[in-house]
């Protein structure tokens, strides 16, 4: 079935915030279809709030594209970020791994992904922002951003998105490890069914 309703870029450009209770609920199911697609070998590598379409009636969140996606077997890698550096349209989405041009580890810039989509939803802005690319470059690199002061977060969130916005992709939150944090963990316990998708 194809997917209707709003996109996640529209939602969150409309209410300018999401409070932390609404993007839970949306951010979830986010992580739980990558966590289905990561299980089954299928590495997204380029997600974007307009990739997640979210049903009004029901407030289901489905992905709805799979442009860049790329199935690996357990033993093969991406190829090496550089290759794909002129596919990707959100700079500012960019994990460190993907800037340097090393060989991205496994799923893990699908997660440094999905920590700057909730860093979006409940701030309204990206968390590595800035007028000159290169220092786009540096903050990602070092892992550096800060909430605006109107943002008022809970410690269970700050310390969340501190653990997908982490530079090191060895101690980066998985998709399974993401949906036992304690700020996410919540009903997250359902059997893992298909997502929808388009």
């Amino acid at each position: 079935d194809l997917a209707s309703g709003d996109d996640l870029f529209d939602i969150v450009v409309a209410d300018k915030t999401l409070s932390e209770e609404r993007a839970k609920k949306y951010f979830r199911q986010v992580v739980r279809a990558v966590q289905y697609a990561h299980a089954r070998g299928v590495w997204h590598g380029k997600l974007r709030l307009e990739d997640f379409k979210v049903n009004g009636k029901t407030d289901s969140v489905s992905i709805v594209d799979f442009g860049m996606k790329l199935i690996l077997d357990g033993q093969s890698r991406p190829p090496r970020a550089g290759t794909f550096t002129r596919c990707l349209p959100v700079l500012n989405w960019s994990s460190p791994e993907y800037i340097n041009a090393e060989t991205i580890g496994e799923f893990a810039s699908d997660m440094w992904t999905c920590g700057a989509l909730l860093f979006a939803m409940v701030a309204g802005m990206m968390p590595f922002d800035s007028q000159r690319p290169n220092d786009v470059h540096r903050l990602i690199q070092r892992g550096e951003y800060n909430f605006p002061e109107r943002c008022q977060v809970s410690g269970e969130l700050e310390d969340f998105i501190s653990k997908l916005l982490c530079v090191d992709v060895e101690t980066r939150l998985t998709a399974a490890e993401a949906l036992q944090h304690p700020w996410l963990a919540e009903e997250a316990t359902e059997p893992l069914q298909a997502p929808g998708t388009a």
